[in-house]
């Protein structure tokens, strides 16, 4: 019988070229890497990156899942993966994902013109690639207006953040945030996520896509 961290499971054991199997594969770049993109009728783009650090890319074992935390080197950020294809659907949230590159080498698909045409079709983007329960805004918070407000109006407390595939994402012209999963000691193979806090922080931006997916937030 399949337990409903069995998706995890597969996601912490695939390859990029098996997870572009996932959707409409978009390449971008010279190396062959791209974005591929995952459409279920959203009108709220997820973003989450498929590759992993290179100091853990060589690790092959199985997820851990304990009583209280999920315990593997690649959660940053098959995690985030999850969280957009997988628990926020079985929340019955409808939103397109899209799987992005490179991101762990500071150069994310994300940020590639055709990637930013796709990503300007939707009323806003966000991530779940982060660490502990805040949201980073990566320059999206900058004017203080309706986003600020509606993020604030939910609890959430806002970070500046450093880099995510988002924060090259700006020129879709559509605001974005990156929410926390819950995970720590990233680009380690001890990497662990508290499984409270992400099906947690999954509830939270769940109840905010049902209550925002319609308004197009302006950047």
């Amino acid at each position: 019988m399949k337990s409903k961290h069995d998706s995890l499971k597969d996601l912490c054991t695939a390859s990029v070229p098996e997870l572009r199997e996932m959707g409409e594969f978009h390449k971008t770049e010279a190396d062959g890497s791209g974005f591929t993109l995952c459409r279920r009728g959203g009108k709220v783009l997820g973003v989450a990156h498929t590759d992993v650090s290179q100091s853990v890319q060589s690790y092959r074992q199985d997820l851990v899942i304990t009583t209280s935390a999920f315990e593997h080197g690649w959660l940053d950020d098959r995690l985030g993966v999850h969280a957009l294809l997988y628990y926020l659907p079985k929340l019955g949230i409808k939103i397109d994902v899209m799987l992005t590159e490179n991101e762990e080498m500071g150069s994310s698909t994300g940020g590639c013109q055709q990637a930013i045409d796709v990503a300007s079709e939707y009323n806003w983007i966000c991530s779940m690639d982060r660490m502990n329960d805040d949201c980073a805004m990566y320059g999206y918070d900058s004017d203080q207006g309706k986003w600020v407000e509606a993020l604030t109006s939910h609890g959430w407390k806002l970070d500046d953040g450093s880099y995510s595939c988002i924060a090259d994402m700006k020129r879709a012209g559509v605001k974005g945030a990156n929410f926390g999963v819950g995970y720590q000691k990233a680009h380690t193979k001890a990497c662990v996520a508290d499984i409270q806090v992400y099906e947690n922080q999954c509830e939270r931006v769940a109840k905010f896509v049902r209550q925002f997916e319609a308004y197009r937030f302006i950047h």
